[in-house]
Protein backbone atom coordinates (compact mmCIF):
# COMPACT_ATOMS: atom_id res chain seq x y z
CA UNK A 1 0.00 0.00 0.00
CA UNK A 2 1.58 2.95 -1.33
CA UNK A 3 1.09 6.59 0.99
CA UNK A 4 1.91 9.95 0.22
CA UNK A 5 1.75 12.82 3.40
CA UNK A 6 1.94 15.91 0.76
CA UNK A 7 2.37 19.29 2.62
CA UNK A 8 4.18 21.60 5.23
CA UNK A 9 7.45 21.13 6.92
CA UNK A 10 9.43 23.32 8.75
CA UNK A 11 12.54 24.17 11.37
CA UNK A 12 10.61 24.72 15.10
CA UNK A 13 12.17 26.69 17.76
CA UNK A 14 10.65 25.40 20.87
CA UNK A 15 11.07 27.76 23.65
CA UNK A 16 9.80 26.72 27.38
CA UNK A 17 9.82 29.09 30.24
CA UNK A 18 10.71 27.95 33.48
CA UNK A 19 8.61 30.33 35.16
CA UNK A 20 4.97 32.35 34.48
CA UNK A 21 5.21 34.29 31.19
CA UNK A 22 4.68 37.63 31.74
CA UNK A 23 3.95 40.43 28.97
CA UNK A 24 7.26 42.57 28.32
CA UNK A 25 8.77 40.96 30.61
CA UNK A 26 12.42 38.03 30.25
CA UNK A 27 11.87 34.37 31.11
CA UNK A 28 14.47 31.77 32.03
CA UNK A 29 14.01 28.81 30.60
CA UNK A 30 14.96 25.97 27.73
CA UNK A 31 14.86 26.29 23.81
CA UNK A 32 15.46 23.87 21.20
CA UNK A 33 15.40 23.45 17.45
CA UNK A 34 13.35 20.68 16.22
CA UNK A 35 12.11 19.56 12.95
CA UNK A 36 8.44 19.82 12.18
CA UNK A 37 5.31 21.21 9.26
CA UNK A 38 2.44 18.77 9.99
CA UNK A 39 2.94 16.59 6.93
CA UNK A 40 6.39 16.27 7.76
CA UNK A 41 5.25 15.36 11.48
CA UNK A 42 2.72 12.77 10.10
CA UNK A 43 5.52 11.06 8.29
CA UNK A 44 7.39 10.57 11.34
CA UNK A 45 4.93 9.33 13.16
CA UNK A 46 3.72 7.03 10.82
CA UNK A 47 7.52 5.67 10.27
CA UNK A 48 6.97 5.41 14.25
CA UNK A 49 3.96 3.02 13.79
CA UNK A 50 6.42 0.85 11.82
CA UNK A 51 4.21 1.92 8.41
CA UNK A 52 6.23 3.38 5.03
CA UNK A 53 5.86 6.64 3.26
CA UNK A 54 6.58 9.14 0.81
CA UNK A 55 6.48 12.89 1.41
CA UNK A 56 5.83 15.39 -1.31
CA UNK A 57 6.55 18.77 0.99
CA UNK A 58 9.14 22.14 0.00
CA UNK A 59 12.03 23.02 1.86
CA UNK A 60 14.49 26.01 1.39
CA UNK A 61 18.41 24.90 -0.83
CA UNK A 62 20.18 25.70 2.59
CA UNK A 63 21.27 23.53 4.78
CA UNK A 64 17.95 23.71 7.76
CA UNK A 65 16.32 22.43 4.73
CA UNK A 66 19.11 19.55 3.65
CA UNK A 67 18.90 18.21 7.36
CA UNK A 68 15.25 18.50 7.12
CA UNK A 69 14.94 16.13 4.19
CA UNK A 70 17.90 13.93 5.61
CA UNK A 71 16.34 13.08 8.79
CA UNK A 72 13.33 11.65 7.40
CA UNK A 73 15.32 9.81 5.07
CA UNK A 74 17.36 8.46 7.94
CA UNK A 75 13.51 7.76 9.45
CA UNK A 76 12.79 5.33 6.38
CA UNK A 77 10.31 8.45 4.97
CA UNK A 78 11.01 8.35 1.00
CA UNK A 79 11.92 11.76 0.16
CA UNK A 80 12.40 11.81 -3.44
CA UNK A 81 9.20 13.73 -4.63
CA UNK A 82 9.98 16.90 -2.04
CA UNK A 83 11.61 19.82 -3.09
CA UNK A 84 14.43 22.24 -2.40
CA UNK A 85 13.99 26.07 -3.76
CA UNK A 86 17.03 28.35 -3.52
CA UNK A 87 14.85 31.82 -3.31
CA UNK A 88 13.37 31.14 -0.12
CA UNK A 89 14.76 29.84 3.15
CA UNK A 90 13.03 26.51 5.03
CA UNK A 91 10.20 27.39 7.12
CA UNK A 92 10.81 28.40 10.50
CA UNK A 93 8.32 28.62 13.10
CA UNK A 94 8.37 29.30 16.84
CA UNK A 95 6.22 27.48 19.96
CA UNK A 96 6.53 29.22 23.48
CA UNK A 97 5.60 26.89 25.98
CA UNK A 98 4.02 28.05 29.74
CA UNK A 99 5.09 26.62 32.60
CA UNK A 100 3.62 23.55 32.64
CA UNK A 101 4.54 22.55 29.05
CA UNK A 102 1.51 23.90 27.17
CA UNK A 103 1.54 25.93 23.85
CA UNK A 104 1.32 29.44 25.24
CA UNK A 105 1.46 31.08 21.67
CA UNK A 106 2.84 30.36 18.52
CA UNK A 107 4.42 32.20 15.77
CA UNK A 108 4.76 30.82 12.11
CA UNK A 109 6.75 31.87 9.32
CA UNK A 110 6.32 32.27 5.44
CA UNK A 111 4.77 28.38 4.76
CA UNK A 112 6.63 26.86 1.66
CA UNK A 113 4.09 24.20 1.22
CA UNK A 114 2.17 27.06 -1.08
CA UNK A 115 4.87 26.28 -3.89
CA UNK A 116 3.74 23.01 -4.29
CA UNK A 117 1.14 23.81 -7.55
CA UNK A 118 -1.46 21.64 -8.70
CA UNK A 119 1.02 20.84 -11.44
CA UNK A 120 4.08 19.19 -9.24
CA UNK A 121 1.32 17.61 -8.24
CA UNK A 122 -0.14 16.05 -11.38
CA UNK A 123 3.91 15.71 -12.67
CA UNK A 124 4.80 13.58 -9.31
CA UNK A 125 3.28 10.30 -11.00
CA UNK A 126 1.41 9.54 -7.75
CA UNK A 127 -1.49 7.31 -9.84
CA UNK A 128 -0.85 4.07 -7.94
CA UNK A 129 -0.86 5.97 -4.41
CA UNK A 130 -3.56 4.26 -2.24
CA UNK A 131 -3.20 7.04 0.63
CA UNK A 132 -2.87 10.62 -0.03
CA UNK A 133 -2.62 13.01 2.96
CA UNK A 134 -3.25 17.01 1.96
CA UNK A 135 -2.75 19.84 4.70
CA UNK A 136 -4.38 22.63 4.78
CA UNK A 137 -1.37 24.61 4.17
CA UNK A 138 -1.40 24.04 0.26
CA UNK A 139 -3.00 26.11 -2.02
CA UNK A 140 -6.75 26.14 -2.84
CA UNK A 141 -5.67 25.10 -6.73
CA UNK A 142 -3.61 22.42 -5.10
CA UNK A 143 -6.00 21.03 -2.66
CA UNK A 144 -8.67 21.22 -5.75
CA UNK A 145 -6.50 19.03 -8.16
CA UNK A 146 -6.07 16.84 -5.08
CA UNK A 147 -9.74 16.80 -4.38
CA UNK A 148 -10.90 16.04 -7.93
CA UNK A 149 -7.91 15.12 -10.16
CA UNK A 150 -5.99 12.35 -8.39
CA UNK A 151 -7.26 8.46 -8.01
CA UNK A 152 -6.09 7.59 -4.64
CA UNK A 153 -8.31 4.91 -3.48
CA UNK A 154 -8.34 7.22 0.11
CA UNK A 155 -7.76 10.87 0.26
CA UNK A 156 -7.24 12.30 4.21
CA UNK A 157 -7.60 16.43 5.03
CA UNK A 158 -5.33 17.49 7.80
CA UNK A 159 -6.62 21.34 8.84
CA UNK A 160 -3.82 22.88 10.84
CA UNK A 161 -4.97 24.47 13.88
CA UNK A 162 -5.17 28.17 12.87
CA UNK A 163 -7.02 27.23 9.88
CA UNK A 164 -9.79 28.97 7.92
CA UNK A 165 -12.44 26.97 5.81
CA UNK A 166 -13.67 29.73 3.27
CA UNK A 167 -14.52 28.71 -0.03
CA UNK A 168 -13.57 25.02 0.52
CA UNK A 169 -17.30 23.62 0.51
CA UNK A 170 -16.90 22.11 -2.79
CA UNK A 171 -13.68 20.43 -2.04
CA UNK A 172 -14.19 18.95 1.68
CA UNK A 173 -16.85 16.11 0.30
CA UNK A 174 -13.99 14.74 -2.09
CA UNK A 175 -11.98 13.72 0.70
CA UNK A 176 -12.49 10.73 2.08
CA UNK A 177 -11.61 11.18 5.75
CA UNK A 178 -11.22 14.66 7.65
CA UNK A 179 -9.77 14.77 10.90
CA UNK A 180 -11.02 17.62 13.37
CA UNK A 181 -10.48 19.12 16.76
CA UNK A 182 -13.42 20.76 18.39
CA UNK A 183 -12.71 24.25 17.68
CA UNK A 184 -12.29 22.90 13.94
CA UNK A 185 -15.44 21.35 14.44
CA UNK A 186 -17.29 24.28 15.98
CA UNK A 187 -16.24 26.60 13.04
CA UNK A 188 -17.18 24.17 10.56
CA UNK A 189 -20.92 23.69 12.32
CA UNK A 190 -21.05 27.32 13.25
CA UNK A 191 -22.13 26.36 16.95
CA UNK A 192 -20.53 25.40 20.14
CA UNK A 193 -19.37 21.44 21.23
CA UNK A 194 -20.13 21.30 25.42
CA UNK A 195 -19.99 17.20 25.56
CA UNK A 196 -20.04 14.28 23.75
CA UNK A 197 -24.20 14.48 22.55
CA UNK A 198 -23.49 17.57 20.95
CA UNK A 199 -20.15 16.14 18.86
CA UNK A 200 -22.79 13.29 18.00
CA UNK A 201 -24.56 16.24 16.67
CA UNK A 202 -22.13 18.09 14.50
CA UNK A 203 -21.13 14.39 13.65
CA UNK A 204 -24.28 13.96 12.07
CA UNK A 205 -24.66 17.37 10.54
CA UNK A 206 -21.05 17.67 8.83
CA UNK A 207 -22.24 14.19 7.01
CA UNK A 208 -25.94 15.25 5.96
CA UNK A 209 -25.43 19.16 5.41
CA UNK A 210 -21.46 19.49 4.43
CA UNK A 211 -21.58 16.47 2.22
CA UNK A 212 -18.56 14.89 4.20
CA UNK A 213 -17.56 11.28 4.16
CA UNK A 214 -16.21 10.66 7.52
CA UNK A 215 -15.00 12.49 10.25
CA UNK A 216 -13.33 12.51 13.15
CA UNK A 217 -13.90 15.17 15.83
CA UNK A 218 -10.94 15.04 18.76
CA UNK A 219 -12.77 16.57 22.36
CA UNK A 220 -9.92 16.65 24.57
CA UNK A 221 -11.82 15.32 28.01
CA UNK A 222 -14.50 13.79 26.05
CA UNK A 223 -12.37 11.56 23.95
CA UNK A 224 -13.16 11.43 20.48
CA UNK A 225 -16.48 10.89 17.76
CA UNK A 226 -16.24 9.31 14.54
CA UNK A 227 -18.63 8.89 12.10
CA UNK A 228 -19.93 7.79 8.38
CA UNK A 229 -22.52 7.18 6.84
CA UNK A 230 -22.65 3.65 8.20
CA UNK A 231 -21.51 4.19 11.94
CA UNK A 232 -21.13 6.99 14.64
CA UNK A 233 -19.34 5.60 17.51
CA UNK A 234 -17.54 7.63 20.72
CA UNK A 235 -14.18 6.71 22.31
CA UNK A 236 -13.53 8.22 26.08
CA UNK A 237 -10.44 9.92 26.68
CA UNK A 238 -7.33 8.42 27.76
CA UNK A 239 -5.80 9.90 30.90
CA UNK A 240 -3.28 12.82 30.04
CA UNK A 241 -1.34 15.66 31.77
CA UNK A 242 -2.90 17.70 29.23
CA UNK A 243 -5.26 18.51 25.94
CA UNK A 244 -5.16 19.96 23.11
CA UNK A 245 -0.84 19.66 21.60
CA UNK A 246 -1.07 20.05 17.88
CA UNK A 247 1.01 17.13 17.63
CA UNK A 248 -1.02 15.21 19.42
CA UNK A 249 -3.85 15.89 16.91
CA UNK A 250 -1.34 14.82 14.16
CA UNK A 251 -0.33 11.73 15.80
CA UNK A 252 -4.15 10.88 15.87
CA UNK A 253 -4.34 11.18 11.58
CA UNK A 254 -1.08 9.05 11.75
CA UNK A 255 -3.05 6.35 13.68
CA UNK A 256 -6.31 6.98 10.98
CA UNK A 257 -3.85 5.82 8.53
CA UNK A 258 -2.64 2.95 10.56
CA UNK A 259 -6.16 1.59 10.98
CA UNK A 260 -6.72 2.15 6.74
CA UNK A 261 -3.44 0.46 6.55
CA UNK A 262 -4.37 -2.68 8.78
CA UNK A 263 -8.10 -3.01 7.65
CA UNK A 264 -8.91 -2.33 11.46
CA UNK A 265 -12.65 -1.63 12.23
CA UNK A 266 -13.88 1.75 12.11
CA UNK A 267 -14.41 1.43 15.57
CA UNK A 268 -10.64 -0.25 16.57
CA UNK A 269 -9.45 2.99 14.26
CA UNK A 270 -10.79 5.51 16.46
CA UNK A 271 -10.04 3.54 20.03
CA UNK A 272 -6.46 3.30 18.55
CA UNK A 273 -6.19 7.22 17.56
CA UNK A 274 -7.22 8.35 20.78
CA UNK A 275 -4.55 5.89 22.24
CA UNK A 276 -1.93 7.51 19.87
CA UNK A 277 -3.61 10.56 20.77
CA UNK A 278 -2.79 10.52 24.77
CA UNK A 279 0.54 8.99 24.48
CA UNK A 280 1.21 11.89 22.10
CA UNK A 281 -0.03 14.21 24.93
CA UNK A 282 1.99 13.22 27.35
CA UNK A 283 5.46 13.83 25.41
CA UNK A 284 7.11 17.29 25.33
CA UNK A 285 6.22 18.90 22.43
CA UNK A 286 8.18 18.44 19.68
CA UNK A 287 9.60 15.29 21.15
CA UNK A 288 8.33 12.28 19.62
CA UNK A 289 11.55 9.93 20.05
CA UNK A 290 9.43 7.67 22.65
CA UNK A 291 5.86 7.03 20.32
CA UNK A 292 6.29 3.79 19.63
CA UNK A 293 4.28 1.12 18.48
CA UNK A 294 4.31 -0.67 21.40
CA UNK A 295 3.99 2.13 23.96
CA UNK A 296 0.40 2.54 22.61
CA UNK A 297 -0.35 -1.04 23.00
CA UNK A 298 0.77 -0.43 26.39
CA UNK A 299 -2.20 2.27 26.58
CA UNK A 300 -4.30 0.44 25.01
CA UNK A 301 -3.84 -2.30 27.23
CA UNK A 302 -4.04 -0.76 30.36
CA UNK A 303 -7.47 0.08 30.97
CA UNK A 304 -7.47 1.80 34.27
CA UNK A 305 -6.21 5.29 32.12
CA UNK A 306 -9.36 5.48 30.63
CA UNK A 307 -10.75 8.75 31.46
CA UNK A 308 -14.43 7.68 32.08
CA UNK A 309 -15.39 9.52 35.00
CA UNK A 310 -14.09 13.10 34.07
CA UNK A 311 -16.00 12.67 30.87
CA UNK A 312 -19.11 11.49 32.21
CA UNK A 313 -19.24 14.24 35.27
CA UNK A 314 -18.88 16.56 32.78
CA UNK A 315 -21.39 15.87 30.57
CA UNK A 316 -24.00 14.75 33.07
CA UNK A 317 -23.54 18.49 33.98
CA UNK A 318 -24.39 19.72 31.08
CA UNK A 319 -27.18 18.00 30.74
CA UNK A 320 -28.40 18.99 34.42
CA UNK A 321 -27.62 22.54 32.95
CA UNK A 322 -30.25 22.34 29.78
CA UNK A 323 -32.39 20.61 31.85
CA UNK A 324 -32.77 23.65 34.26
CA UNK A 325 -32.98 25.69 31.07
CA UNK A 326 -35.92 24.05 30.06
CA UNK A 327 -37.78 23.99 33.68
CA UNK A 328 -36.95 28.28 33.46
CA UNK A 329 -37.85 28.28 30.24
CA UNK A 330 -41.52 27.06 31.10
CA UNK A 331 -41.92 28.80 34.41
CA UNK A 332 -44.74 31.30 33.96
Amino acid sequence: MNILIIGASSIDVIAHSNSRILAQHESEGSVKFRHGGVARNIAELLTRLDISCKILTVVGDDVAGANLLAGLKQMGVDTELSIQVSDMSTSANIHILDLEGDVYTSITGPCLAHRLSADIIQNASIDETSIILADSTLDFNTLHHIAFETTAKKKIFEPVSYFEWTDLTEILPQFDIIALNKFQAERLRGGMITGVADAKDCAKYLLNEKGLQTVFIILDEYGSVAANNDTLVHVPAFQSKSFTKPGAEQAYTAAIIYGLYNELTFYQTALFAQACYALALDLPQGEMNSFTLQKVSDVLRDSTKVDTESAEKVELERRQTSYDDEEIAKTP
